[in-house]
């Protein structure tokens, strides 16, 4: 059986988009230094976690 990827978190997020912004390295290289999936390299590139590193701001509830 495969080992699942390590969910994809902010701080791992920066790294991949550290090593990414370096251009050393194509995605299956930085997939295997990191010990994840090169979807997730892929997901990562696409924008699909941009909301970790730019969270939505939370509604405010006002009470009356």
């Amino acid at each position: 059986m495969p080992k699942p990827s390590r969910p994809m978190t902010k701080e791992l997020l920066l790294q991949i988009n550290d090593l990414m912004r370096t251009k050393q390295y194509h995605q299956h290289q930085i997939a295997a230094m990191l010990e994840i999936n090169q979807g997730r390299i892929s997901e990562a590139k696409s924008g699909l976690y941009d909301g970790l590193l730019n969270p939505a701001p939370q509604s405010q509830m006002t009470l009356f």
